[in-house]
């Protein structure tokens, strides 16, 4: 953590990564699962931010169980209707997990802005 915060440009970074692990928690680690490359980015910046593992180990367990249970059905369910057509396979995985990722997101603002009046 040290390497990254030498420079006002890297403090600046590494404070917006934490708040964004802080304010998100969990629901981060699970819409990363079904973002290439996010698994990686999150686990790294997990690690970096020094999140309990306890926690991590519980939000990772619930992020796998959902995104497995996606790619199982999404399997399931497309492998015969697109085994000609890989294309549009990609195409309605990438709409899908965008859209679970918009949920999510749309869930969690929808709920900050709930405490926010409820406070205010």
């Amino acid at each position: 953590m040290r390497r990254q915060t030498r420079t006002e440009k890297g403090a600046k970074r590494m404070a917006k990564i934490v708040e964004q692990v802080h304010e998100r928690g969990g629901l981060l680690l699970v819409t990363a699962r079904f973002i290439p490359g996010g698994r990686t980015a999150l686990t790294l910046s997990c690690g970096v931010t020094r999140q309990p593992r306890r926690w991590f180990v519980g939000w990772v367990v619930v992020a796998t169980v959902i995104w497995g249970n996606y790619a199982a059905l999404l399997g399931f369910i497309g492998g015969k209707s697109f085994e000609e057509n890989h294309t549009l396979a990609f195409i309605i995985a990438f709409v899908t997990a965008f859209s679970i990722t918009a949920l999510i997101e749309i869930i969690r603002w929808a709920l900050k802005r709930a405490r926010y009046r409820q406070t205010a």
